[in-house]
């Protein structure tokens, strides 16, 4: 273990070789500075050694003099973040009240024992603990994937439920779902449940993938569209919702948001009377992914609540393992690339690879 870096500030040789000699047997510390002479501003020469040595934690002798307060608050304002301690003889409540006050953490009496200066120790590596494990989840967010479409009855939430039970499913790691399509969101619907959880609840999950509405708040893409992993588009392959399709990549381009875009061609057939060249023409952004129609597996998976790997679907399922493999980037899952379903091109934004 990593010992605790230690300062001492005492007003004579003898009580520095003291407290080194007590901090060192304790195992746990080493000492980075001895300071001889109380501080008096945070420019002087006693407390520069303590500011260049950055100890995490300084043990200060004060003895009787009034100037080890004054001492105490030049080091607290010089290093707000080493944890003082601060040992006495003088052991009045008062004179602990102005401690405390003055910014000490801990105050022992003098003479200072090994098994006093130990337990200090502990009682800092504790917190310390503490502390990394609680920034530690404060800080962890999940990986955000946007689900968007220009255009009513896409498919959208459809891909969204499924590559979210699919990263669930394959990844072993937490995976939520956000369905931001208020008052009347189906993804809950779709999956026959109930939201157990709230949207600070899903952001501390491994992969979280947000359901957006057609009709989504400017401010609220702003926010999602710089955090996500990636944002992908939906679209079906019929004229109208190209064209909206073509209006909302100029609108995430205008707020900077397009080298996150992934376009997902669904329900496509060999028949289709617009090629995937005059769409790509028309939205100037290849096609990362493009998905099969099987509509019939799709309704029966959604009136009964389960995922479309539990129905007979003949590729759509296997497209959309390859996608969620993709931007999840799921161990031992390679996605392939060709037709229906599969990935196209390892596209950023609007460059053709």
């Amino acid at each position: 273990m990593k010992k605790i870096s230690v300062a001492i500030v005492a007003l004579s040789k003898e009580q520095i070789k003291e407290l080194r000699e007590e901090i060192g047997q304790t195992g746990v510390a080493t000492v980075m500075a001895e300071v001889s002479d109380y501080c008096t501003s945070t420019s002087d020469w006693a407390t520069r050694q303590l500011v260049d040595a950055e100890p995490e934690l300084i043990v200060i002798d004060i003895g009787e003099s009034a100037a080890g307060l004054q001492t105490l608050q030049v080091i607290h304002t010089a290093l707000p973040n080493a944890r003082l301690l601060v040992t006495s003889s003088v052991s009045d409540p008062q004179l602990i009240i102005e401690l405390m006050r003055a910014g000490v953490r801990e105050f022992l009496p003098s003479p200072l024992t090994q098994d006093a200066l130990l337990q200090a120790f502990n009682r800092y590596i504790a917190e310390k603990v503490r502390s990394h494990r609680h920034t530690q989840t404060r800080s962890k967010r999940g990986k955000l994937y946007c689900m968007m479409s220009a255009k009513h009855g896409s498919g959208a939430t459809t891909v969204a439920v499924n590559l979210a039970g699919i990263i669930a499913a394959r990844s072993g790691q937490r995976t939520a779902l956000i369905d931001l399509d208020r008052p009347l969101g189906d993804a809950a619907a779709y999956l026959n449940v109930k939201p157990n959880f709230t949207v600070t609840d899903a952001l501390a999950f491994d992969h979280v993938i947000i359901d957006l509405p057609t009709n989504v708040d400017e401010d609220q893409v702003k926010v999602l569209t710089r955090h996500v992993a990636a944002t992908l588009v939906v679209l079906t392959p019929e004229l109208p919702a190209i064209w909206r399709t073509e209006r909302l990549l100029t609108y995430l381009t205008g707020l900077h948001a397009a080298d996150k875009v992934r376009i997902i061609l669904n329900r496509s057939t060999r028949s289709d009377e617009i090629s995937d060249a005059d769409i790509e023409r028309l939205l100037r952004m290849p096609l990362y992914c493009k998905l099969p129609n099987e509509y019939g597996p799709c309704i029966k998976a959604i009136n009964s609540g389960t995922l479309l790997e539990n129905t007979n679907t003949k590729q759509l399922n296997k497209s959309l393992v390859s996608l969620a493999s993709d931007i999840a980037g799921l161990p031992g899952i390679e996605g392939k690339r060709g037709l229906f379903g599969m990935l196209l091109k390892p596209s950023m934004g609007g460059t053709n690879a």
